[in-house]
């Protein structure tokens, strides 16, 4: 009996490691809301981002070939996604980001500052 269970628990353990195999482009293609932003030691909520959506042009878009697209206001910033490195480069600079397929949630971080992001349906 326990070398069944043995063997039961090694499948099922197997079966969950190729399941993690990680993220690919593909899986973050879609267009997100602002729904936190840190910037400069001052935090905003989305009721915060909300009111500023109003004023300012705000979005943010990855496409299928991996590029990224960050507007705020005039200005869009191209950049570039590495899912093996998890990182994002926008206008040169560098950034890591980690995502939660579950919730559709994109974390972008730059040093102390960072960007919580969330896949429109």
């Amino acid at each position: 009996m326990r070398k069944i269970l043995c063997l039961l628990l090694v499948a099922v353990m197997s079966i969950g490691l190729v399941a993690c195999g990680g993220i690919k482009v593909d899986d973050l293609v879609g267009q997100y809301d602002f729904i936190k932003l840190k910037q400069d030691g001052d935090v905003y909520n989305k009721k915060d981002i909300d009111k500023l959506n109003g004023l300012v042009e705000m979005g943010f878009e990855i496409k299928k070939d991996g590029n990224a697209y960050l507007t705020l206001g005039d200005d869009v910033s191209k950049g570039k996604v590495d899912v093996d490195k998890m990182i994002m480069e926008l206008d040169g600079e560098k950034d890591k980001f980690t995502y939660d397929a579950d919730k559709g949630i994109i974390k972008l971080y730059d040093k102390k500052d960072y960007m919580v992001l969330k896949k429109k349906k």
